[in-house]
């Protein structure tokens, strides 16, 4: 149990530490659609982001893309459930796919 803690931890240390290289704007992308005060600063912004679910699962969502965007195209091809028709697809395009997979 302790074990888990510390790996809990250790994920929200790292989750906050990502946050912090973003821009304010970019903070408040991840708060779409929640009413926060205009005049919060990067701490206030990062802190609200990890306290709220909707708002982490847009992180959770960002950081598996840009894991994603990482991958070949024949990598990304092969993780995808139907792998129909899908040749001609941008790496971005196969991206979205699997991700709407999920």
């Amino acid at each position: 149990n302790s074990k888990k803690a510390n790996q809990e931890r250790l994920s929200l240390e790292k989750r906050k530490e990502k946050l912090t290289s973003k821009t304010n704007d970019q903070l408040r992308g991840l708060l779409a659609g929640i009413q926060i005060s205009s005049g919060l600063n990067k701490s206030e912004l990062i802190d609200s982001i990890l306290a709220n679910s909707n708002s982490l699962k847009r992180l959770f969502l960002e950081e598996k893309r840009d894991v994603l965007l990482t991958k070949t195209n024949q990598e990304l091809r092969s993780m995808l459930k139907k792998p129909d028709k899908v040749s001609r697809l941008t790496k971005t395009q196969l991206v979205d796919l699997i991700l709407s997979q999920d």
